[in-house]
């Protein structure tokens, strides 16, 4: 008797919010690199964008429509449509008024995939951007400041590059947690040595350094676990710690006190613009438009003027001002609920990465916009995606008789 082989093959159900965000995503975070840099800005940037937010709704609603949703969409819509009327009111950029609706349509992208996209997307467009720079093909202007020199490696300031170089660290280091390799953690020392070489970007250089230490560390003990319960909640409460420690130290803020003096010189100055923000602009329930002037260059590649500088770098005290009270007290609770998931996951991984930028929040403002952060998606991921753990490769169960024996594939 001849034997045959049977081989099943499962077909998967095509996810078309899977599909349409991934290419909405893509345009968006390669238009927001793009815009930042001297490979040009494209006039119809504004279009696209829309044009990719309503792609990525379409193919949502879709798979809504089709799929039994979390009870929780409901209020993730109201939010979204709250934080995104609030950064449109305030004058915020598309780029950041776009960000609700993509944190929003992520809840049921798996993060994995997420990150390797953004892992390709930025380290070509970079790649493309800092080669370009140095061999002369863009402007790589040159900062003097205070003794320290600084390249901006093609974009328009010297801490974008760094930036992107913290959050491929961070994307990597959690992507491939113990199981990474020691040439990718050297591949990355040293990336990360040559950015700040050029930048001088000492935070974005710093929390790279530290969080690569805690790689090698779990690496060599896989079984560390955080069994100390005030170190967990310090972490589940970090972004709360660091909002109030913000507006503490910016409020009480006094030039003649020698603390204060010498804290301000070591931020560079921040106490000083972000106290001169809120006596300047004031904190309101709905927030407000102000326009803040950085040191970075326009997009025509101009220098701003200096003397009018006014920039408030504390993420947290940006949030106050722009967004107002009530969205920022609903961001935070959003942020600290994310780190809470986190710990009941145990994972200890996202805990330590989201309390190592919730430090950085206090110096830092690109660590809420998206281009610069990936894990702002997290949000929508944890708060309002599936409860069921994501598989790497979903199958469905198919039931066959071979021989008179069953089996399930």
């Amino acid at each position: 008797m001849q034997r045959h082989s049977f081989k099943y093959k499962v077909m998967h159900k095509f996810k078309i919010n899977e599909f349409t965000f991934f290419i909405s995503f893509s345009i968006y975070l390669f238009m927001r690199i793009i815009s930042l840099s001297f490979l040009g800005y494209f006039p119809g940037t504004r279009f696209i964008i829309l044009t990719s937010i309503l792609l990525v709704l379409i193919g949502d609603f879709a798979y809504v429509r089709n799929f039994k949703s979390n009870p929780n969409v409901i209020l993730g819509i109201i939010l979204v449509l709250f934080i995104t009327f609030i950064a449109e009111y305030n004058g915020m950029s598309y780029f950041i008024s776009s960000m609700p609706i993509f944190i929003y349509c992520a809840r049921n992208i798996p993060f994995d995939k997420v990150i390797k996209l953004t892992l390709i997307i930025t380290t070509i467009c970079m790649l493309i951007i800092v080669v370009g720079s140095r061999i002369g093909l863009l402007t790589d202007y040159i900062y003097y400041n205070q003794g320290r020199t600084r390249h901006s490696l093609g974009f328009s300031y010297s801490l974008i590059p760094a930036c992107f170089a913290r959050n491929i660290t961070f994307l990597k280091i959690y992507k491939d947690k113990e199981k990474i390799k020691w040439k990718s953690l050297v591949f990355l020392l040293i990336f990360n040595i040559y950015i700040f070489q050029y930048t001088n970007a000492r935070l974005n250089f710093g929390l790279s350094i530290v969080i690569l230490l805690i790689a090698i560390i779990f690496k060599i003990n896989s079984n560390i676990v955080i069994k100390n319960k005030l170190v967990s909640i310090g972490m589940v409460t970090s972004f709360i710690s660091c909002f109030l420690i913000s507006v503490l130290l910016v409020v009480n803020y006094n030039p003649s006190k020698p603390g204060y003096f010498f804290l301000n010189n070591v931020l560079n100055n921040r106490l000083k613009y972000a106290y001169a923000g809120i006596a300047t602009c004031g904190i309101s329930f709905w927030g407000k438009e102000i326009e803040m002037v950085g040191s970075g260059l326009t997009l025509s590649g101009e220098l701003r003027n200096i003397s009018e500088y006014n920039y408030i770098d504390c993420s947290y005290i940006q949030m106050l001002i722009n967004y107002g009270v009530l969205a920022t007290l609903i961001i935070l609770f959003l942020l600290t609920l994310t780190i809470y998931e986190c710990y009941k996951d145990k994972d200890y991984y996202l805990m330590t990465i989201l309390t190592l930028l919730a430090l950085h929040m206090m110096i830092d403002d690109y660590v809420i916009q998206l281009g610069y952060n990936t894990f702002i998606l997290l949000i929508g991921i944890k708060l309002l995606g599936k409860k069921e753990k994501i598989k790497k490769y979903a199958r469905r169960k198919i039931k066959g008789v071979i021989n008179n024996k069953e089996f399930y594939i």
